[in-house]
């Protein structure tokens, strides 16, 4: 018995420090909580398909001084979005691309319009079209540079 119970106490310290090393180690992500503006009843029963293309000229994510902040980050993202004065939901975790389409989607989606994963003849396509995104730290403060631009085309037949 007496054994037992020192083998339950040393595995719960054992559990207590990695616990505390883990709150003061740096994490190997970054938690995005995006909060969806108000829904929108207009775009009712609408289908699009959603792109999202990567053009940066530079496909760093992170500037110099952020990057001594942020010693671990692997360029990965958890994310959690919240409708309106609703508490956050994890969605999951992502690379930067798939992060702006789930960012985009649930914004869609949230104005009514059903996003397809299919690019159907006849099926508005939705491209975002990613040209820039920088995180930096400036004066102990967060910035983010993000410059994209969106095209709505229909899938051509391909007939003439």
């Amino acid at each position: 018995m007496i054994f037992t119970c020192r083998r339950i106490r040393t595995v719960l310290i054992i559990l207590l420090v990695a616990i505390a090393t883990s709150f003061c180690a740096s994490k190997n992500f970054l938690k995005v909580n995006y909060q969806l503006p108000t829904e929108s009843v207009e775009l009712k029963e609408t289908r699009v398909a959603l792109t999202v293309k990567d053009v940066r000229e530079n496909p760093t994510i992170v500037t110099k001084s952020a990057t001594q902040a942020l010693k671990n980050f692997t360029g990965h993202f958890v994310l959690n979005v919240a409708k309106e004065n609703k508490n956050y939901k994890l969605v999951g975790a992502f690379g930067l691309i798939s992060m702006i389409r789930e960012i985009f989607k649930h914004r869609l989606e949230n104005a009514g319009v059903q996003v397809v994963t299919e690019e159907n003849i006849g099926t508005p396509i939705v491209e975002i079209v990613l040209k820039e995104f920088k995180l930096d730290l400036a004066n102990r403060k967060w910035i983010i540079k993000m410059n994209y631009f969106s095209l709505i085309f229909m899938q051509d037949s391909g007939i003439n």
